[in-house]
C-alpha cells in the first residue's frame, strides 16, 4: 500500500505498534470524557470546517490524557502492561494475533 508519509519520520517497529495499541485500548477507557468532548466539538460546523482551531484545547486535553496513560508511574500497572505486551508479542510471532487470547492480561491492565 502506498503511503505519503516519509518512512524515516513515521516508522514504528512491531513492538512499538503493539505498545501503542495496548495503551490506546486503555486510553479509550480512561480518556472517555476528553474523547467525547473533542469528537463533539469536531462534529460542529465551526469545529469541523470553519475554525478547526476552535477545538484545540479539547485536542490538547485528549493528547495529555493519552500521554498520562502511556506514562503511568504505578508499578502494578507497568507490570500488568508488560505481561499484556509479552502475551501480544507471543501471539503475533505465532501468527495467530488476537487480543481475545490475552484477555486476562489485558483486563488486569485495564483494571489498574
Amino acid at each position: 500500500m502506498a503511503t505519503y508519509l516519509p518512512d524515516k519520520l513515521y516508522h514504528r517497529t512491531a513492538e512499538e505498534e503493539l505498545e501503542l495499541l495496548v495503551h490506546s485500548i486503555k486510553a479509550n477507557k480512561v480518556c472517555r470524557t476528553e474523547r467525547k468532548a473533542f469528537n463533539l466539538c469536531r462534529a460542529t460546523l465551526l469545529g469541523k470546517l470553519v475554525e478547526p482551531q476552535h477545538c484545540s484545547e479539547k485536542a490538547i486535553s485528549l493528547i495529555d490524557c493519552f500521554q498520562t496513560v502511556r506514562q503511568d508511574a504505578n508499578p502494578a500497572a507497568k507490570t500488568a502492561f508488560q505481561r499484556t505486551l509479552e502475551c501480544a508479542k507471543r501471539l503475533k510471532e505465532g501468527g495467530a494475533f488476537s487480543f481475545g487470547s490475552c484477555s486476562k492480561e489485558l483486563d488486569e491492565y485495564l483494571a489498574l
